[in-house]
């Protein structure tokens, strides 16, 4: 069994587990808040604060593939993802609060109310 690290930094995960391995994944220029498999080798990352979706495919991040608005006070953000493969595209369904107009507009000198958490869903076709 493989633990799956996505992991952004120095720190250096250790496992007290002797049927466990860590395996870094790949290395960029944010740190993950979510992620899941689109196929094995195939991954999509989610940026919390920035609202932005990447895939990861054989270790090669590319993307950002989808960028949405999100407020990102408190334990707001771009937060979930899941898939469901189905016969020519893959559904993607995204879990994260709305910004009105930008991302981080909740948390400015002047905030706005994000219009709330919602679940989207996307279809992957073609890396898009």
């Amino acid at each position: 069994m493989i633990i799956i690290l996505i992991n952004h930094g120095s720190s250096q995960p250790v496992t007290t587990n002797s049927r466990f391995s860590v395996e870094r994944i790949f290395t960029g220029h944010f740190e993950p808040s979510s992620m899941t498999f689109v196929a094995s080798n195939d991954l999509l990352v989610l940026d919390r604060d920035a609202g932005k979706v990447y895939r990861v495919t054989n270790g090669d991040l590319s993307g950002p593939i989808l960028d949405v608005n999100v407020g990102t006070e408190g334990y707001r953000g771009l937060l979930g993802v899941v898939t469901a493969n189905e016969k020519e595209f893959t559904r993607v369904f995204l879990y994260y609060t709305e910004a009105r107009t930008h991302d981080g507009d909740d948390s400015t000198k002047k905030p706005i109310t994000p219009l709330g958490n919602r679940v989207f869903r996307y279809d992957l076709v073609d890396n898009k």
